[in-house]
């Protein structure tokens, strides 16, 4: 889920009345849906698909669960994650507060594309 509608390619505007009840309760309408890339570790190119577009979100999210279901597995640690193919580590967080913070560097549409494995998510 991303508020920025310029992370997302390939784009497409959503005009069912979809929406999300955030953690503080409020409730957020989907605007649209697309594509986004970001780098992970060694520059690996990461393609996030039906990425959200949720105005109002005060910043982007990713469901763990949705990772999982395109077969990637997130192990998380004391003050860390770690978002794993079935062969090698693609992405790294760190711990602030409560969430989890990816550290890596931003595309050209600023955000994943996904490589190295044969499903996208």
């Amino acid at each position: 889920m991303t508020p920025n509608r310029p992370d997302l390619l390939e784009y497409g505007k959503m005009d069912a009345g979809i929406e999300f009840t955030i953690a503080d309760g409020m409730k957020l309408r989907v605007a649209g849906r697309g594509t986004a890339r970001l780098l992970g570790l060694d520059r690996t190119r990461i393609k996030m698909m039906d990425v959200l577009f949720m105005p109002g979100l005060d910043r982007r999210l990713l469901l763990v669960g949705k990772l999982e279901e395109r077969g990637l597995d997130v192990e998380f640690q004391c003050s860390s994650c770690v978002i794993w193919t079935t062969d090698s580590a693609i992405a790294l967080g760190r711990k602030v507060g409560t969430a989890y913070m990816l550290k890596c560097d931003q595309d050209k549409a600023r955000l994943f594309q996904y490589a190295g494995v044969g499903t996208q998510w």
